[in-house]
């Protein structure tokens, strides 16, 4: 609203949101913009409000389904706290369109991966999809659609010329493709990705690319690709060294962050677990922990756990017998170079810092991960235990002595309550003593291991009391029982993997279900390669291994998937 390509101005806002995307409408009446949102099907919307519109247009079309995210644009950059507050489609107030557009591209790829869902069983194929390996799968799609293309000048007029139609209008990518054309010389098509002309342009439209050819093979009826069920999903869990692309860098789809797990409902893991940090009994030297509690595996297999009594932050390498401080580590203390009792640590990746539960002290931390020599405070005066943080930025914390969990956008200071928050109780609108959080990003629904109620609680965006997903019949040892749990992570499916922590397993709760399984351990409180002893922290990496916080035996345990 608000802007007419009629004027020198808005016609240079508008070329530059061509560089992010070229289908572009605009509106001057917001009558019309909310007609157009409420009629599109099947597609996603990103809207960006002038300040002159807003009040009257945000309250509006926040809730309208097809909107994926809304943007302020204000030229003296008023700030508009309630709405940036309130609801997770505002990703903010811009007073510069290049930042703007940064984040636009930004939300606009985590879009991609969350409505790219083709389907290639067809209805009469015994196959189940279900149980085919991914890495298979991508394989595959590498070697139907990109390693047996054609390279042929035909076959690069063909893929120039559906680069042009994706981007007609815009300027900067014609001018970047029409270079490709002239220069481009690699023999084979994977390489059409890499080449140095190849930017956000070339690369959205290979993907476009690649699903056309793909809906083309599948209406001729092409049966070797009927393997595949999602090429968002496929994509997303293959690694980087994957044999499949030696030699090559395919990056169609980012690697996926650890709320975006899809783990088969029938994985079972390793009985017996590999000791990937710590396991030199308790101190303080760099291959030794003095309480593991919170752990974060980044993509490239790197575990970061907060080591609460040696009051620091230790990166350990995959493979590596030491580990790093990378925060804290001179002592206990209040001081920016000094942590107290931090008991959990997440990566902001678009700082590329550690955001850290410093308990002791009771505030939230982020910290360069890059050479940091000190922390600044971003949350003070909370009770802090775990964190986390969804694809949209923001961060939410587990303040377990108010028995609430706040999402706090980078920023803000306040939060806003979406779990408990109505004091100490087992009531399904309360909680006691909450230990961690986890989100499901598709849905915005947030988990809550409830440790002394011994239940694991799910309450849904805007919810006022949540559901009990996981235990809640009382403390115990059965299979419908937890004893206070902790560690909590959500597959896409809905399944709860949590760590049980006095009972001393690892246990799985399908959506639904009234009675768990035991994944790992339950055999007895010991340090052997099958037990475990006061499990804390619980994460998955790409690949779905499990890790466990092993609380009791100062370790971390990987469990392989079978």
């Amino acid at each position: 609203p608000n802007t007419s390509e009629s004027d020198v101005y808005s016609q240079n806002i508008i070329s530059q949101l061509r560089c992010v995307s070229n289908w572009i409408e605009t509106f001057v009446d917001p009558n019309r913009c909310i007609d157009y949102l409420t009629n599109i099907e099947n597609e996603k919307a990103f809207i960006i409000v002038s300040d002159n519109f807003s009040q009257q247009l945000v309250p509006l079309i926040l809730d309208i389904p097809e909107l994926f995210a809304l943007y302020v644009f204000c030229r003296e950059n008023q700030i508009h706290d309630r709405w940036i507050k309130d609801h997770h489609k505002v990703k903010g107030v811009f007073s510069q369109m290049e930042l703007l557009c940064n984040v636009l591209k930004r939300d606009m790829q985590q879009a991609d991966l969350n409505l790219v869902s083709i389907s290639f069983a067809s209805e009469t194929s015994s196959i189940d999809i279900n149980n085919l390996d991914q890495s298979f799968m991508y394989s595959q799609l590498l070697k139907e659609i990109l390693l047996k293309m054609e390279y042929n000048e035909t076959a690069k007029t063909e893929f120039v010329e559906f680069c042009l139609i994706q981007q007609v209008e815009n300027e900067s990518a014609i001018s970047i493709i029409d270079e490709f054309e002239q220069k481009y010389d690699q023999p084979s098509p994977i390489w059409w990705q890499q080449s140095e002309f190849a930017d956000n342009a070339i690369n959205s439209a290979l993907f476009n690319y690649i699903i056309s050819v793909i809906m083309a093979k599948r209406r001729d009826g092409n049966a070797s690709l009927l393997h595949l069920e999602k090429v968002s999903q496929v994509c997303q869990n293959v690694p980087i060294d994957h044999p499949a692309l030696a030699g090559h860098y395919v990056h169609l789809i980012p690697p996926p962050r650890a709320s975006s797990i899809d783990i088969h409902p029938n994985a079972t893991w390793s009985k017996n677990g590999i000791t990937v940090a710590g396991g030199n009994g308790y101190g303080s030297a760099t291959n030794q922990f003095y309480n593991p509690w919170g752990l974060y595996v980044d993509d490239d297999l790197t575990i970061y756990v907060a080591d609460v009594l040696n009051h620091r932050i230790v990166e350990w390498k995959s493979g590596a017998t030491n580990g790093t401080v990378v925060a804290g580590g001179n002592g206990q203390g209040n001081g920016t170079h000094q942590l107290n009792c931090p008991r959990d640590v997440i990566i902001d990746k678009e700082s590329d810092s550690l955001i850290i539960s410093d308990t002791g002290n009771g505030r939230v931390v982020r910290w360069p991960r890059r050479n940091g020599t000190c922390g600044e405070t971003i949350i003070s005066n909370i009770g802090c235990w775990s964190l986390t943080m969804d694809d949209n930025g923001f961060l939410y914390v587990v303040n377990s002595g108010k028995h609430e969990v706040r999402r706090y956008k980078m920023g803000d200071t306040q939060g806003t309550v979406v779990a408990g928050g109505n004091g100490q109780g087992n009531r399904l609108d309360q909680l006691s003593y909450p230990t961690y959080v986890f989100v499901v990003d598709r849905e915005h629904s947030v988990y809550v291991s409830d440790r002394d109620n011994d239940r694991v609680m799910k309450w849904e965006e805007g919810a006022k009391q949540g559901i009990v997903v996981a235990g809640g019949q009382g403390k115990g040892n059965s299979l419908t029982q937890l004893d206070h749990p902790f560690g909590v992570v959500v597959d896409q499916l809905g399944t709860v993997y949590v760590a049980d922590f006095a009972n001393h397993r690892i246990m799985r709760w399908p959506k639904g279900a009234t009675q768990g399984s035991v994944i790992v351990d339950g055999n007895s409180i010991w340090w052997k390669s099958n037990q475990l002893s006061l499990p804390i922290g619980l994460s998955f990496d790409r690949h779905d291994n499990l890790y466990v916080a092993d609380y009791g035996n100062a370790r971390v345990q990987k469990f392989n998937i079978a």
